[in-house]
């Protein structure tokens, strides 16, 4: 008495024709995968304005339903954490901390995708403006820092230079930032009209020292933008997107998950099938 194996060609087919479909259904997952990220685009309220009361920075979306995003106040010389946004058109105000009443000063925010933008209250306390500055969170090189210098201190322009005479700014006015420069880790002496202000900056650091007036002599308020090899903004990145945002996270780890089953399912069903046993 023989065995004799026969393979069975109904299986074969369906696990073709059943790993074809898996993977488009995972191809089709995949191309919706852009809509799921995250943008990274990142505001945050500069306070250069000496003697104003504290002021919340709101944000509005132009042209979508949406809920306004609040920045909480900060004091004189201060940069709040970033908040991050959906990239597109805003309206951008300040109005006194705590009140739901219309901004008392507005402008325009244009937000692109992948982009960090301090939004700067200047000028007089009782006549501010705001201004838009776009920030740069790019890592310098290893072992420096990534330095760049906001001019609180004066209404008139002023020179800012770095250590061996660093260029740091040129008539900078008030309420705008000099370039950014890479520094050595350590202490960097800034000058500023003949006065020297020490500040220490850390490798992997991204900085922004706020020169603010501090009885008629210039002083240097030091904020860490970001730090280490992966640049993300320091503080809460909720806003702007709600409790949906959570579940774009979810969402991509749900896709990775799918992608696994699939390659499972895809495999187990592609290999040489079994044969039936007989007995002649």
């Amino acid at each position: 008495m023989g065995v004799h194996r026969a393979a069975r060609p109904g299986r074969t087919r369906w696990s073709a024709a059943t790993a074809l479909v898996l993977l488009a259904l995972f191809a089709g997952a995949v191309g919706a995968a852009p809509a799921l990220a995250a943008t990274g685009t990142y505001v945050r309220l500069g306070q250069f304005t000496p003697g104003m009361p504290g002021n919340e920075l709101v944000v509005f979306p132009v042209g979508e339903a949406g809920d306004e995003v609040r920045i909480p106040a900060v004091d004189y010389g201060g940069l709040s954490e970033y908040r991050r946004i959906e990239p597109g058109d805003y309206v951008v105000g300040i109005r006194p901390a705590g009140t739901d009443g219309p901004p008392v000063v507005t402008s325009t925010l244009d937000a692109m995708p992948g982009s960090a933008y301090t939004l700067a209250a200047v000028g007089p306390a009782d006549a501010p403006v705001l201004t838009v500055v776009p920030d740069d969170l790019t890592p310098p090189p290893a072992g420096e820092a990534r330095l760049r210098v906001f001019q609180a201190f004066s209404p008139d322009p002023v020179d800012v230079a770095g250590p061996g005479g660093l260029d740091l700014g040129r008539a900078v006015p008030v309420g705008a930032a000099g370039e950014y420069r890479s520094v050595p880790a350590g202490q960097v002496d800034l000058t500023v009209r003949g006065a020297v202000l020490p500040v220490t900056v850390g490798a992997g650091q991204v900085v922004s020292v706020v020169l603010v007036d501090r009885d008629g002599a210039p002083a240097a308020q030091v904020h860490v933008d970001a730090a280490g090899p992966v640049v993300v903004p320091p503080g809460p990145v909720d806003a702007g997107f709600g409790p949906g945002d959570g579940d774009r996270v979810t969402g991509v780890a749900v896709l990775g998950g799918f992608a696994a089953v699939a390659a499972a399912t895809a495999a187990w069903l592609g290999r040489p099938p079994r044969a039936a046993r007989r007995t002649c």
